[in-house]
Order: C-alpha cells, then structure tokens, then sequence
C-alpha cells in the first residue's frame, strides 16, 4: 500500500506510532521506505515508534540450487504440480543471513513508502481488516489508510455536494470569521 506521510518530511508527531503499530500486526511483512536515495526494508520498530529497524534490499544473494524431478517422478506422484523443488542447504541459509541490521530514527524516514501485508486467504484478510478497524492505537491516532466494503461509485453525480461545499466555504469567510486552516492554501477545482 503506497502512502505519502507528510509533504516535504515524514510527520512524525502524526504517523510514527500507527506506523509501528502496522509492523506488530501478524499479516504485516513491512514497510519499504528509508532516506532519500537510500532504500531499506523495514520489519519492525520500537513501541512508541522511536526506531525502526530494518534490511538492505540492495544485497545481492545467488539464487538457490533446485532439484528437477525425474519423469518418474512426476509420473508416479500427483502431488507435484511444479517440475523441480528448491534447495534450501544449510550453507544458502548462512549465505542470506544479513549480519547486521540498520536502525533509524522514524522521523528522519522519507515521506513516501509502501506498507507490505500477506493475506492467505480471504479468512486473514478479513482478520487484518477487523484489527485495522477495532485497535485501539490506531482509534487514538491518524488512520494510515482505509479499507471499506465496496467500491466507491466514481459515475456519480456529486457537482451539488461540491458546490454545498464550496459555499459552505464561502459563507465562513463572509462572516468575517478569519478561519486559519492550512486548507486556505488550495482551491478545490
């Protein structure tokens, strides 16, 4: 899931708890994100959001050995359905184990990163979907993003909802109710 946190740096005050939050969920396999022109993988943080720990995706590994199977094999035996198996050696294992982790201050993370979840089935994404909705970290602080029931309906007429809210707009300023909002420095086309 691509988010932007933040315009020109990571709102920190904002995002970084339910941003460590994300990593404690169990469907939750990180977030891509880091420093600019410095890409990391990051798999967990600190509690209350602090640091955040993470992996150099750069490292260039060897693929691993497969074992193709044999036509009698295949033959023979209806549960396999690919042609050759990977070979995950103890001296591969070694060779992947990064020896040591980065860690970073969250706030000096770039706005723009992409959270990772692995849902097996429908069954884990709806246990994903009920944690994002009930926990109470997340209740307390700014939503990262939104899952909803269905399909927002884009073919629908919404020109006297936008023109109720521009004049919405309008009449507060009329009041003489100086409104000090960050929104004052966009117009909505």
């Amino acid at each position: 899931i691509p988010l932007r946190l933040g315009l020109k740096h990571f709102n920190a005050e904002t995002y970084k708890v339910p941003l460590a939050h994300m990593l404690s969920l169990s469907q939750s396999v990180g977030f891509l994100g880091g420093s600019p022109r410095h890409a990391l993988w990051f798999y967990g943080a600190n509690s209350d959001g602090r640091r955040v720990f993470g992996l150099d995706p750069h490292t260039v590994q060897r693929a691993p050995r497969r074992r193709v199977f044999s036509t009698k094999e295949l033959t023979y035996s209806s549960c396999h359905s690919k042609r050759y198996e990977i070979l995950l050696t103890d001296e591969y294992l070694r060779s992947i184990n990064c020896p040591q982790t980065s860690a970073m201050n969250m706030s000096r993370i770039d706005p723009s990163l992409a959270l990772g979840f692995y849902c097996r089935d429908l069954e884990e994404f709806e246990s994903l979907s009920s944690s994002l909705k009930s926990s109470e970290t997340l209740q307390s602080h700014s939503d990262l993003f939104t899952i909803v029931d269905r399909k927002p309906d884009y073919a629908a007429d919404v020109s006297s909802a936008m023109m109720d809210l521009i004049m919405s707009g309008s009449s507060q300023m009329s009041n003489g109710a100086a409104v000090d909002d960050d929104d004052d420095d966009y117009i909505l086309l």
